[in-house]
């Protein structure tokens, strides 16, 4: 039930993503949360991705998962991979 609420979440578009995303891996585009669901992301939502630090990695458009890097368009800009070391999270439709 979690999953398909997630999902819902992510067709809409109109609600922030209520947990972090903390791992991502090569099946797709499947992502761990930080309330242990795997979800997969549908589409191209906004994404924002951090280290635990704070300091912003990317803000753009989720693009996919490749060789356990998530990869972020930067608005057409630049394509930035944002590595699964644990050390990273990301949150969708993350707002300014």
């Amino acid at each position: 039930m979690k999953k398909l609420i997630c999902l819902v979440l992510l067709l809409t578009g109109c609600a922030t993503f209520n947990f972090r995303i903390v791992g991502w891996y090569n099946e797709d585009t499947e992502v761990l949360t930080s309330n242990g669901t795997f979800v997969r992301i549908i589409g191209n939502p906004r994404i924002t991705c951090f280290t635990k630090a704070g300091t912003k990695l990317a803000d753009g458009i989720f693009v996919t998962v490749h060789d356990n890097d998530l990869i972020v368009d930067e608005w057409g800009k630049d394509y930035v991979h944002v590595k699964n070391d644990g050390n990273n999270y990301c949150k969708l439709w993350e707002q300014k």
